[in-house]
């Protein structure tokens, strides 16, 4: 029999209905006589009981009393990790349960039973290999397995967390070790989207995706798939399809590329954009030592900088809103003067090769400055182009972009090159942000 991984993140399980829901899936899985795997995430999400994030909560209350060790020690973060892989056991009890009730039989395995294991690394583990024995077993027997995702533990026996979206490598990680057919992953879309659905209300659902488009969406903030999942499914060929748990609709397959018309150089082809908010364009300068003396001190504090340039005395850079106090911190205690900040969100335009098509940034630019919104930098990926925009103007852009490169594109494939040109009309000079 063939094995199938099912995946049913937190806003699948957060209700009774969407519970059983996820058990109709399992039901037509057996039904179809394939050996099923479950994988789940913590039920719900922020403010809900058992989620990851309310879990989370109590912890960092009780990190901030005066008796507690400081929340940056070894000690915290191993703790922090026991209390965050609790929402997944108890999801996993509940479903384990709700199968058996059904008349299927189930047993719960935290990821280290499940044979997970990682590095030592609290809070954003990797894991290093998977042993299926225990879960081979329990499908020899006739059970189900039901696993918690997002934890695994060391070889020392230490309780671990993945970091967020957790859950996704977890299913992708059982599913090579077990050989899977395919790995399902339920979530409360129908696919993976051209765009968020909450964002963009024309939002279209993709019937197959490649494995690198799909990573460039899941790097630049799409949160159906986490980007771990969809490099170790790429790394082994493993199909991976995103589906609605309250639908019995195919969803997206993500797997390999099927066309390579979009790689030559005249046809460039869109799949749908993404964005992260919350960040912090900054321009600093001025020390009292030097600029690289800054950034190291920066480093030292884990704080991430994006787009970093540097002028003269002067260095202009993107950092995430959650480490913007520390930052300042950082740049005070050096000397720097701060001439400017301003809260911003990066939107990314997702297409096969697209970052060797320069008219690509250039019909970016051209379409935003038509809509009156300024683009504070630009940049590419592997299979993406990129802009920074004020987070005023995020659902604007989104919009906008979505529009202009994807559903026209879709709707008018066989003639992209003449759209991409119409879009750089010489008539319509392309604006070029004023250096700050």
């Amino acid at each position: 029999m063939q094995v199938c991984i099912q995946k049913f993140g937190g806003s699948s399980l957060a209700t009774s209905e969407g519970r059983m829901a996820a058990v109709r899936h399992v039901e037509q899985a057996v039904e179809a006589q394939q050996q099923v795997v479950v994988v789940v995430s913590a039920m719900g999400r922020h403010g809900d009981p058992y989620a990851t994030d309310t879990l989370l909560d109590l912890l960092t209350s009780a990190a901030m009393t005066p008796m507690t060790a400081p929340v940056n020690s070894a000690a915290f973060a191993r703790d922090r990790d026991l209390l965050m892989s609790c929402g997944e056991l108890v999801s996993a009890t509940v479903f384990a349960s709700l199968l058996r009730e059904s008349g299927h039989p189930a047993r719960v395995f935290g990821g280290g039973q499940a044979g997970v294991t990682t590095d030592g690394h609290f809070g954003d583990a990797r894991i290093l290999r998977v042993h299926p024995e225990a879960l081979q077993n329990a499908l020899t027997q006739g059970e189900i397995p039901v696993v918690a995702g997002f934890q695994g533990m060391t070889s020392e026996g230490e309780i671990t967390t993945l970091g967020r979206g957790g859950s996704d490598t977890t299913a992708v990680a059982l599913g090579v070790a077990l050989q899977a057919q395919t790995v399902d992953i339920f979530t409360d879309v129908p696919g993976v989207m051209t765009a968020d659905p909450q964002m963009v209300p024309q939002a279209l659902c993709l019937p197959r995706i490649s494995y690198a488009q799909c990573h460039a969406l899941a790097q630049e903030g799409a949160k159906v798939l986490h980007p771990r999942a969809v490099a170790l499914a790429m790394a082994h060929g493993l199909s991976v399809r995103v589906r609605s748990n309250f639908s019995d609709e195919e969803g997206t397959l993500v797997a390999r590329s099927v066309s390579l018309e979009a790689r030559t150089p005249t046809n460039p082809t869109f799949t749908g954009v993404a964005q992260r908010d919350r960040l912090i364009h900054v321009e600093f300068g001025n020390p009292q030592g030097t600029l690289s003396e800054v950034l190291f001190a920066l480093s030292r504090e884990k704080i991430g900088l994006e787009g970093v340039a540097m002028h003269e005395q002067r260095v202009t850079c993107t950092l995430s809103e959650s480490d913007w106090a520390r930052a300042l911190q950082v740049m005070q205690a050096e000397g720097c003067t701060l001439y400017g900040e301003v809260p911003c969100a990066r939107v990314t335009v997702v297409g096969e090769g697209i970052q060797h098509h320069p008219h690509v940034q250039a019909g970016l630019l051209s379409t935003l400055g038509e809509a009156q919104i300024p683009v504070l930098q630009l940049g590419d990926i592997r299979d993406g182009v990129w802009c920074l925009v004020e987070q005023r103007h995020l659902q604007a852009a989104l919009g906008i972009l979505h529009q202009t490169f994807v559903v026209h594109t879709q709707k008018t494939s066989k003639s992209q090159v003449p759209f991409v040109r119409r879009v750089l009309s010489t008539k319509d000079p392309v604006p070029v942000p004023a250096a700050r």
